[in-house]
């Protein structure tokens, strides 16, 4: 979203967090984005998750996580279990993540199917597999969403995601989520302050989607089951695209930022970008708001 106020005046404790959270920010990318000069933008080591569409190849993801880590970036892929037909595949997209491209971090998914193409159907049956461990993956992040799923309840959602914590403790991985994008900071600090109810304590990347076109961005949020906070994209798509200019974050990433300080128990590490606009505009958008935040942070 357009910001509703200068980065000026975002000053002090926020100012460092917003710092803190850009620095450490990670982005969305799939098979079709290309990946040319995006590692010069970017903080060196800055973590890139490695989406996994319904009609890719393993082997080329696998490539793709090799070129990431060749260019000072670290990759971290998307696993979705329901879209492997055979354990062989399965086996064989692990060991070249890691042999390959030295991925030690995993998000484990579903996948975009509703029933499985092969023998797996659930991340805790990717976890009780073993394969992940067999190949030294240590981290699995799961998703999550702050303004509901879009196919379960609310208490649905957390017992499911306790679960696979649960599974993955048990199994030796460390675990973390990475969230939904959101247009608001209000449904995030709600999800936050539910997570420890539910015996939650895990480290969480803020979901945000990187400047475009407002239509664009709520296009991807209708198809993504965003819910109260797409009204706040909503209220500016109009007068966003008069002006003839995209819709940037800056608002949403303001905002975390301030609630963030008043949370400070708070396992939150970063952001997570999602460029709908293209990787080429969030990578230079993060770049330069890792700039301006710094001018304006206290040391």
């Amino acid at each position: 979203m357009t910001s509703r106020e200068p980065w000026s005046s975002v000053v002090n404790q926020p100012a460092s967090t917003l710092v803190d959270l850009l620095g450490m920010a990670s982005v969305e990318i799939t098979s079709r984005d290309d990946l040319a000069a995006v590692a010069d933008l970017l903080p060196a080591g800055a973590d890139i998750f490695v989406g996994f569409l319904p009609s890719d190849d393993h082997r080329r993801n696998a490539a793709i996580a090799r070129e990431l880590r060749g260019s000072g970036l670290n990759p971290v892929a998307h696993v979705p279990v329901r879209q492997f037909a055979r354990i062989a595949d399965l086996d064989d997209y692990l060991a070249r993540l890691s042999g390959e491209a030295r991925v030690e971090r995993v998000l484990g998914i579903a996948g975009d199917l509703f029933a499985p193409r092969g023998p797996l159907g659930s991340t805790i049956q990717l976890i009780e597999s073993g394969l992940l461990q067999k190949y030294g993956i240590a981290t699995i992040e799961f998703a999550g969403y702050p303004e509901g799923h879009p196919y379960l309840g609310e208490q649905a959602a957390f017992e499911i995601l306790s679960a696979k914590v649960a599974a993955a403790r048990a199994g030796g991985l460390r675990v973390g989520a990475v969230s939904q994008f959101c247009f608001s900071a209000t449904p995030i600090e709600a999800w936050l302050r539910k997570l420890p109810v539910h015996g939650l304590d895990i480290d969480l990347r803020i979901g945000v989607a990187g400047p475009a076109n407002p239509i664009s961005l709520v296009k991807f949020a209708l198809r993504c089951g965003v819910g109260d906070s797409l009204s706040v994209m909503q209220r500016n798509a109009a007068r966003v695209t008069r002006l003839a200019v995209d819709a940037a974050p800056d608002e949403v990433v303001f905002d975390v930022a301030r609630m963030l300080t008043a949370l400070p128990a708070s396992r939150v590490k970063c952001f997570h970008f999602f460029p709908f606009g293209g990787l080429a505009k969030t990578a230079r958008w993060i770049h330069s708001a890792i700039r301006r935040a710094e001018t304006i942070a206290v040391p």
